[in-house]
């Protein structure tokens, strides 16, 4: 099997060229396992409605060991979470379900929009692209709405509530946790 240095992964980083530097990068969070696990404490902060705007790759790829091959059975993912008062960017990492999670922006603050983010990946992430998706939650706790909505967009996984007050995509429920820092 051949594996290719991992040019995606360096897209993730604030250094980088392709980048936006308008984004505020900030360090990653760590993440709840699941919305059942951390349901007590994120519903009572996570704001409702959201909107998840999901790239799926065509590679997975390892943060940790700086490496990328074509995807086999799950996908790297770049995310962003439009939440009432914040924003995120997610990037999971499918090889050892790493997970990079930067706000970028709070309450108050400038937001940047769902245009914005589209072309953004489309510029950093073009390449690599398999499909973008935009998906609508009004609650994301309620199981049933999630599996409607992931159905209805010909997705598996999860919507996971991280303790952070965040949601992301989970491509196979795996156990995705901040395991690497972004340089």
């Amino acid at each position: 099997m051949t594996v290719w240095p991992n040019h995606a992964l360096q897209r993730t980083r604030p250094s980088h060229h392709y980048c936006n530097s308008a984004f505020s990068w900030t360090g990653s969070l760590s993440l709840g396992r699941s919305a059942q696990e951390t349901e007590s404490t994120a519903l009572s902060i996570m704001p409702v409605p959201i909107t998840l705007i999901i790239a799926i790759l065509t590679v997975e790829s390892s943060y940790i060991e700086d490496t990328e091959r074509p995807a086999a059975s799950v996908a790297d993912t770049v995310q962003f979470c439009f939440l009432p008062d914040s924003q995120w960017r997610i990037k999971t990492f499918a090889n050892d379900h790493d997970i990079h999670v930067h706000q970028l922006s709070k309450a108050g603050e400038n937001r940047i929009t769902e245009e914005f983010a589209k072309s953004n990946l489309q510029k950093s992430y073009g390449d690599v692209t398999s499909r973008v998706e935009l998906l609508s939650l009004t609650d994301p706790a309620d199981t049933k709405e999630v599996e409607n909505v992931l159905s209805a967009h010909r997705l598996t996984g999860t919507i996971e509530v991280a303790k952070a007050g965040f949601c992301f995509y989970n491509p196979d429920k795996g156990d995705y946790r901040t395991k690497s820092k972004p340089k």
